[in-house]
């Protein structure tokens, strides 16, 4: 494997991979928002609609569907869920093209997203729809490969293996943890 990023601090030799191994943090997770998605080619989410969602969305759209689990679950928070499919594919809150699709030729609405009150309550989540944009965007990045991990090796010693950990949203997470790590591992010698 290539390392994305390696760079060395004193003796030691820092590298950034790609987490090829990476969990699906909607399935691997305990997430407080359930994923609602429906796709011919990707098994998206948590689930795919029940009977009733579908009906809702054809009868009323997104403004029906969401009266409807607000008075059948007791939802508080439910937002439209979009899938951009160009080389990748990247899932964003809000129904319709993408910002960078505008014509709707590679995107659309892929689904939907709720919190109920229950969980809202028994988690003590203060901002239910930030906590929906929060778990869409850290699943965004699972769909786009932007998890990493971090290898340091001592050179001095026939690059041996020191520290290294998996499993960081967002490459510049890793890259500063990894720094950090590397700074301790300097400073005890």
């Amino acid at each position: 494997m290539e390392a994305a990023e390696r760079w060395t601090t004193g003796n030691l030799r820092i590298s950034i991979y790609a987490d090829e191994d990476a969990g699906d943090p909607r399935k691997e997770w305990d997430n407080a928002a359930v994923l609602v998605c429906w796709h011919r080619r990707y098994t998206l989410g948590d689930r795919q609609p029940t009977d009733q969602e579908k009906a809702a969305i054809r009868r009323g759209g997104f403004d029906l569907l969401s009266r409807y689990l607000r008075r059948t679950i007791g939802a508080v928070a439910v937002l439209p869920l979009g899938l951009l499919d160009h080389s990748g594919i990247t899932m964003y809150v809000g129904g319709g093209p993408h910002w960078t699709d505008t014509a709707g030729w590679d995107s659309g609405t892929v689904g939907f997203a709720y919190i109920t009150k229950t969980v809202v309550e028994k988690e003590g989540i203060p901002e239910p729809e930030a906590c929906i944009r929060g778990e869409v965007a850290e699943y965004d990045q699972y769909l786009m490969g932007d998890v990493w991990g971090y290898v340091i090796e001592d050179k001095d010693r026939d690059n041996d293996h020191l520290d290294s950990c998996w499993g960081f949203y967002g490459f510049d997470e890793c890259k500063r943890e990894a720094e950090g790590i590397a700074e301790g591992l300097l400073a005890a010698v």
